[in-house]
């Protein structure tokens, strides 16, 4: 059984409601200084890692302009190349690019960071 099927007999034993991805969640509008972000805290599509494997610190960060922010929870999608499978549920907040796609769940009593992040990242949703 996939993390996805164990998650949902363990916490939607009924099953779950069908809602398409913009029912349930949106992309990050709000933005970050540059200034505020250092190697951890700065994602650029070249710190997530293929095929699911998370983020590495970054070698380069911005010192100017305004990012795209995101919050712990957030998940973030590289949004170039996407059969390199590049995804990452945030551990931390920190500020991005427009080559990443930062993820935020509408309400998250409804739906769990860890839950929409196991959804986007199975395989079927890199396929579609």
């Amino acid at each position: 059984m996939s993390k996805l099927g164990e998650l949902i007999a363990e916490l939607c034993p009924e099953g779950v409601e069908f809602r398409p991805l913009g029912g349930v969640a949106h992309y990050s509008s709000e933005r970050i200084d540059a200034k505020e972000v250092d190697s951890h805290s700065y994602v650029g599509v070249d710190n997530l890692l293929p095929e699911k494997q998370g983020k590495t610190d970054s070698n380069y960060v911005p010192t100017k302009g305004r990012l795209i922010r995101f919050l712990e929870g957030d998940i973030l999608i590289g949004n170039i190349r996407p059969y390199l499978k590049k995804i990452w549920l945030a551990t931390h907040g920190g500020g991005t690019n427009g080559d990443v796609l930062v993820i935020q769940a509408y309400d998250r009593r409804i739906m769990s960071p860890e839950f929409l992040f196991y959804v986007l990242s199975s395989d079927l949703f890199f396929l579609l």
